[in-house]
Order: structure tokens, then sequence, then C-alpha cells
């Protein structure tokens, strides 16, 4: 059995499998994104405050598909969010909390001066 990760390919979202051998990689990304300078990443800190993480099965996919977003769009809407969102199933249908979490995040960067990592 495979089991499916979101990772970033050239800042694009990927969905790969296990047995991928690109699977590596998936898991290098997430662990970049979790601290930089022992600091969590804007938009995990972000899933925090607004209960994105609720039983842990899609939070990894989430992330990462969150920060695809971000990379290529810093302050989306929430129509883009939703649309960036898309391919990733939530067991607990979080999904209203995931969009609040990156609509917050990247508000937060816009009027910090855009200086976050989201």
């Amino acid at each position: 059995m495979a089991i499916t990760l979101t990772d970033l390919l050239d800042e694009k979202q990927v969905m790969l499998g296990l047995r991928s051998r690109k699977a590596p990689n998936a898991l290098r990304e997430i662990i970049a994104l979790l601290a930089q300078n022992g600091k969590v990443d804007p938009l995990q800190q972000a899933f925090i405050d607004h209960d994105g993480p609720q039983c842990g099965f899609c939070t990894s996919g989430q992330l990462m598909s969150a920060k695809a977003l971000v990379l290529h769009n810093p302050h989306p809407t929430r129509d883009e969010v939703r649309a960036g969102m898309t391919g990733n199933l939530c067991r607990c249908s979080n999904y209203n909390h995931y969009v609040e979490a990156v609509l917050a995040a990247t508000a937060k960067s816009a009027t910090s001066g855009g200086g976050g990592n989201a």
C-alpha cells in the first residue's frame, strides 16, 4: 500500500506516494517547514491558532498545499485559498479552519510588511 504525501516540487504542489523515488524529498520539505530559527512557520502557527489540526490525517498535506499557494500568491482571496487547497482529503471535514488559517497567516504577513515565511 502506498501513502500519498503532498510535496513542493519546484515550489508547486504535487501529490506523490511513499513508494515514489521523490518521497524522501517530501519528508525533508515537511520537516524543513516545521522550524526555522527555532520557530514554526507562520502557516503552522495559524493552523494551530485556528484549530486546523484535528486528527492529523491531512495536516502535513494541507500545510504543503498552503505553502505552495502562498509562495505563488502571497495574498490570496478566500476562493483562491479554497481552490489552492483542493486535493487534500480531511477526514474531520475541517476545511473551513484551514481556509481561515491561510487567510490569517497571509493577512498577518501583509500587515507585518511581508517579512514572514507564510
